[in-house]
């Protein structure tokens, strides 16, 4: 009975450990898959569900915060290249274009006039590419 007894703990315990070892490999991916994802550096030879799943929350997590984050950096860019104040300048996320640039067009108002411009940001979002004044008040939003 004893011997029993012993067998189903040391049964139970090594189960656990195990569980454990698994859940926390688990983890350590869906966290380097969110990561990986977050920063655009999708990594093919990954496989495990668990990187996936952390890449696909990554994909879908606060889209604002992403496309907030696109916003600021047209914006500082239009603050500084129009010299503007920055409440005078308006922004509107377009989306990603077919060559995979991400696409914000924005307005600056002022005092006689108004100038437009397109801010153009790599794949993820988080570096310029490209900034276009546009020649005439076109209506850029």
């Amino acid at each position: 009975m004893k011997f029993a007894i012993a067998l189903i703990a040391s049964l139970i315990v090594f189960i656990s450990v195990n569980a454990f070892g698994i859940a926390a490999a688990s983890q350590r991916a869906y966290k380097q898959g969110y990561s990986d994802c977050w920063q655009g550096r999708y990594d093919l030879d990954q496989s495990s569900a668990s990187y996936k799943r952390g890449c696909d929350a990554a994909a879908f997590a606060d889209s604002t915060t992403f496309v907030n984050a696109m916003l600021d950096k047209c914006h500082a860019r239009a603050v500084a290249t129009y010299r503007a104040r920055a409440e005078v300048i308006t922004l509107r996320y377009k989306g990603q274009r077919g060559d995979g640039t991400q696409q914000v067009n924005g307005l600056v108002f002022g005092r006689n006039s108004s100038a437009t411009f397109k801010c153009f940001l790599d794949q993820t979002g988080w570096r310029i590419v490209k900034f276009i004044r546009l020649p005439s008040a076109e209506d850029a939003l």
